[in-house]
């Protein structure tokens, strides 16, 4: 149970993260979407399975999410819910191109 609820807290504190990408959030919604929609590969009175397949896939959703996350940025989650790092605050990342003049060529 310890480990459940540790790994949905993982699970939320990346979906607010500005670093994971967002096409990678969207994976546990179609996850629970399928839970909460009423379209099921196996149905529900099928002697209990139906329920099963739901519950697979959703953590099979919520796993492959925690994969497609930067490497970098799950460690540094961890770290902070363990306490070993404390939280920082997201630094604002400019992308930008740069050229190197040399004012030696100058006359």
């Amino acid at each position: 149970m310890r480990s459940l609820l540790r790994n949905i807290r993982l699970i939320w504190r990346l979906m607010n993260d500005r670093q994971v990408p967002e096409w990678t959030k969207f994976i546990p919604w179609v996850a629970f979407l399928y839970v909460v929609l009423p379209i099921d590969l196996l149905p529900e009175p099928l002697l209990g399975i139906g329920i099963l397949d739901d519950l697979i896939l959703l953590l099979i959703g919520l796993k492959l999410f925690v994969t497609l996350c930067p490497t970098a940025v799950v460690q540094r989650v961890r770290d902070e819910m363990d306490g070993s790092r404390p939280p920082q605050p997201e630094a604002e990342v400019i992308d930008a191109s740069y050229t190197v003049l040399d004012d030696r060529d100058k006359p």
